[in-house]
């Protein structure tokens, strides 16, 4: 008796997808219970990603059900988080190459970026500034 829409959510994965219920939408690994989603280095696209946070946010305030952490309460506002986060990750990744220079390669802008992150997470943030340079040197 549960009706179940597929929602095609590329960006983490080309093939990522949600699930929408009555009053949830099961996000997989497009939107965590906790901290944020890191662009697949084979396939993902953040421009991608950025269009299935925006399409999730429309989907007002139904319960995030995620692939890994504790279920949120609004997706709406758990997409504009995530938006945010990324706009203010890809001011930061701006800045860090008019700092260190347009040919900076990816682990010279996560030194700079993520400075203040443990480094066992910057190999994952790697993966996410290579996201946000090909995004940046597509526009």
């Amino acid at each position: 008796g549960v009706r179940i829409t597929v929602m095609a959510t590329p960006g983490h994965t080309s093939d990522s997808l949600s699930f929408i219920l009555d009053d949830a939408v099961l996000t997989a690994d497009t939107v965590l219970g906790r901290g944020t989603t890191v662009i697949d280095g084979e396939d993902g696209n953040l421009a991608d990603y950025l269009e299935s946070l925006r399409r999730l946010q429309g989907l007002g305030s139904l319960t995030v059900l995620p692939g890994h952490g504790p279920e949120l309460q609004d997706v709406s506002a758990v997409a504009a988080m995530y938006l945010a986060h990324r706009e203010e990750r890809l001011g930061q990744v701006r800045e860090a190459l008019r700092t260190l220079g347009e040919d900076a390669t990816a682990r010279q802008v996560v030194e700079h970026v993520y400075a203040d992150v443990d480094e066992k997470l910057w190999e994952a943030a790697e993966q996410s500034v290579r996201a946000q340079l090909d995004y940046l040197r597509r526009e």
